[in-house]
Parts: structure tokens; sequence; C-alpha cells
């Protein structure tokens, strides 16, 4: 069997990543111990995390992004939306 060595530039292959794969990455650094563990995590017993997770990550990192461009009306439904929590 043949082997072929690669050589890649960690900061490359991070900006390549979606999302999801950050996140897949994260839980493996978790695993290996190579970052703390986060005990109000909302991953499943086993570590990983969710597809409904990743979505809801997504989704508030756009929110997150975007703030410059909301409309007062998006604003305040959300500024509502956290005071009601």
């Amino acid at each position: 069997m043949a082997t072929a060595w690669v050589d890649i530039d960690v900061e490359d292959f991070y900006e390549d990543l979606t999302p999801g794969e950050k996140l897949d990455l994260i839980d493996l650094l978790k695993q290996d111990g190579l970052l703390p563990s986060d005990p109000d995590d909302d991953d499943d017993e086993d570590g990983t995390v969710s597809l409904a997770d990743i979505e809801w990550t997504q989704m508030i990192h756009k929110i997150t992004s975007s703030r410059y461009r909301l409309t007062t009306e998006q604003e305040s439904m959300l500024i509502n939306l956290a005071k009601s929590l």
C-alpha cells in the first residue's frame, strides 16, 4: 500500500471547514482533553452535537453577524424574546 504525505496549513484547513465541521472538531478536541468540557453543554451523553444544535448555532451566528443590518422591528422582536425568557 502506498503512503502519501501532504503538508496542510492548519489555518487553511480550519478556514475551509463548515460551521458543523468546526463543532465536530471542538468535540474531538474535548474528547482528547485538549479543550475543557463545558458542564452546561447541551451535547448528547457521548459528546456529540445533534443536527438541531448545529442548525441553532448557525442561526444564532447569522443573527449575531448581521446585527447592524436588522430593522428596528426585527431588533425589537429579538429584545422582546430575550426579555420573555
